[in-house]
């Protein structure tokens, strides 16, 4: 098995996860319907609006209104209202530049459309004035470990912030978040029992 370097920071979020190998790999269902960008998508750039596109499964039709849930390694999480027509959603990227996002857009019905493939970093753009803002307090997560090893279990401590603490965890490719629970309510700790393959990267959040 593989082991790999482990970054925490004591922000709301966590650093990125990087791949590893091992027999013990994230599975998860295909999405029940999918989405992207235009193909013609090649750089994002803070404050730049982007087309969505939708496209239905074979016996799942997504239902409008659509979000963009996008998650910043080390930063905030925001919530972008895409539109109601299927064939006219924009998103307007509103995470200033140097920022890695991990994206998946769910319907009305919180039904995701899966994780995107890539960890995107946003490029500078020629405004910054659409940069989200977070009121929340912070939550420190803190792990022992420097590194993560392939089908070992890696436990989490939460501090700061309020209570009860949320836990979600992305992976590239996936459905959809391959954890997403909320903690007890005096809970402080959380196991993981890392199952990323190698083409997938992922991020842990706690808020």
């Amino acid at each position: 098995m593989m082991s790999r370097s482990l970054f925490l920071v004591d922000y709301l979020f966590l650093a990125v996860f990087f791949q590893c190998l091992g027999p013990c790999l994230c599975q998860s269902p295909s999405p029940q319907w999918t989405w992207g960008f235009p193909p013609s998508t090649s750089q994002f750039t803070e404050c730049e609006s982007l087309s969505v596109l939708v496209f239905p499964g074979d016996s799942y039709t997504p239902q409008p209104p659509f979000y963009m849930m996008a998650y910043e390694v080390n930063g905030p999480t925001t919530s972008s209202f895409l539109g109601s027509d299927p064939n006219s959603l924009s998103w307007q990227i509103n995470h200033a530049a140097g920022a890695q996002l991990l994206l998946y857009v769910v319907d009305a019905g919180g039904v995701p459309g899966g994780v995107a493939g890539s960890v995107y970093t946003i490029q500078s753009g020629s405004t910054s004035s659409c940069h989200s803002t977070s009121s929340a307090s912070p939550v420190e997560i803190r792990s022992a470990a420097t590194t993560i090893t392939t089908c070992n279990s890696l436990e989490f401590a939460f501090g700061g912030g309020t209570l009860p603490y949320t836990v979600t965890i992305l992976v590239t490719n996936l459905s959809g978040p391959s954890v997403n629970l909320t903690l007890g309510p005096d809970d402080n700790e959380y196991t993981w029992i890392d199952m990323v393959d190698p083409a997938q990267a992922g991020v842990l959040l706690g808020s």
